[in-house]
């Protein structure tokens, strides 16, 4: 465990139960709630979403992720 964590812990367990309980319910709903979307990030899964739709509807080829990383590498390489 590392330093600050084995810190925190051991302060922890020294709480009266209820304070505990408020503990591991305030930190469980930190991680249970969604952090909103960045401005850039909702623009980036809108621009996504509108990809998807536009290749369901006309089709097209796709490429898997090597593909794309192999050509991206290449393009880099002749600069």
């Amino acid at each position: 465990m590392a330093r600050p964590l084995q810190k925190l812990t051991e302060e922890a367990l020294v709480l009266d139960p209820a304070e505990r309980i408020e503990l591991a319910n305030t930190l469980y709903e930190s991680l249970a709630t969604p952090n909103p979307l960045t401005e850039w990030e909702l623009a980036c899964v809108e621009e996504s979403e509108r990809r998807l739709e536009e290749h369901e509807r006309l089709g097209g080829p796709t490429y898997t992720w090597e593909e794309v990383r192999a050509e991206i590498l290449e393009r880099l390489a002749r600069r």
